[in-house]
């Protein structure tokens, strides 16, 4: 019976050494998929604003088009409402990205903006850029 008890004992103590040793393993794993995840919901909700931020000017110009006011703040809105419920954001964290966005896409207040001249380009000696 004592052979018994040391192999029990030698199986307990393996067990033990290799659980630590499995379940970080598992916890690295699942890291990294989260990340992929993470990485694959990110480029979905990026494609999902800017589908949003187009139907949205799609719907202003239809409605200005049959005399309808259509103002920035209703597009914002029905913007919002198109992504938020989506992915689970905040209507102000949705608020943000669709802002943040509209000068990628060469809409909104900041689009009307030129880019900062680059010094000596189009530049004749005696002016001042």
């Amino acid at each position: 019976m004592a052979m018994e008890q040391i192999v029990q004992t030698i199986v307990q103590a393996g067990i033990a050494a290799l659980v630590p040793i499995l379940v970080a393993g598992a916890v690295q794993l699942l890291r990294r998929l989260h990340i992929q995840l993470s990485e694959a919901q990110q480029a979905a909700l990026d494609a999902a604003i800017r589908r949003a931020i187009f139907e949205a000017e799609e719907w202003g110009a239809a409605r200005l088009k049959a005399k309808l006011p259509a103002t920035s703040y209703q597009k914002l809105e029905r913007a919002i409402e198109a992504v938020s419920p989506q992915f689970g954001l905040s209507p102000e964290e949705t608020e943000a990205r669709i802002k943040a966005t509209l000068p990628e896409v060469g809409l909104g207040a900041s689009s009307n903006f030129p880019s900062a001249p680059v010094a000596g380009a189009n530049s004749s000696p005696g002016s001042p850029l």
